[in-house]
């Protein structure tokens, strides 16, 4: 009982510590913008996706970031309301609209998905005692053992995705629905464990593109 009790307390001490994420991010910047920061700049920044609580806490997270590296960034939930998947000409259109009070739009967004992987089950061995008994002269072994059991296993569902975000000058923005000019742009993929949900690695990405933008010099 007591060697189950151990084996249990390790199970759940690495689904603990195995609730991570992994990320690989890459990323161009335009010759205008090496080395040019936004620092005091002012941003619009979008998530586009049409979940709105995921949305929200993206710009939430992304607004942050910037804001905390001197940054004069705001979110667009109110511009382009949440709830659906915004398309590009309507984004355009909508910039418009407030294109003298911005001077870059920040834009990012993900496609979500999961991998399904098996972990085979766990092997717990049985275990033998034995007790030595004396009866007048005669002595013999009482040998008992227990069987052996399997613990665990099966599919687990590991969320992940893959992420892009642009950076425009706001005067550079077209209203055609076609494909603007960007200053910067990058790529994150991600994967979770178990016990990662879609939230959690999408500001997992927002976090990893941030840390790439500082390290290109616009942060």
């Amino acid at each position: 009982m007591k060697r189950m009790v151990q084996f249990l307390a390790a199970i759940l001490l690495a689904s603990l510590v195995g609730a991570c994420i992994s990320t690989s991010t890459a990323s161009y910047t335009a010759p205008s913008h090496r080395n040019s920061s936004l620092k005091s700049k002012r941003v619009l920044v979008m998530y586009n996706d049409r979940n709105i609580g995921l949305r929200r806490a993206a710009e939430t997270a992304m607004v942050a970031a910037l804001r905390k590296n001197g940054v004069n960034a705001d979110n667009s939930m109110d511009l382009l309301p949440p709830g659906k998947l915004w398309h590009r000409r309507d984004v355009q259109a909508a910039a418009q609209s407030v294109r003298h009070k911005y001077e870059y739009f920040f834009a990012m967004g993900g496609a979500l998905g999961v991998d399904k992987s098996y972990v085979p089950p766990t092997y717990v061995p049985g275990q033998s005692s034995s007790q030595v008994n004396v009866i007048g002269n005669t002595a013999y072994v009482t040998t008992t053992t227990t069987p052996g059991y399997t613990i665990g296993g099966g599919v687990v569902h590991l969320p992940r995705g893959r992420f892009a975000a642009w950076l425009h000058k706001f005067e550079d923005l077209r209203t055609d629905g076609k494909s603007s000019p960007a200053v910067w742009k990058s790529q994150t993929g991600a994967g979770g464990s178990r016990g990662v949900d879609f939230i959690e690695l999408t500001k997992r990405a927002v976090s990893e593109t941030m840390q790439q933008l500082k390290k290109d010099g616009l942060l």
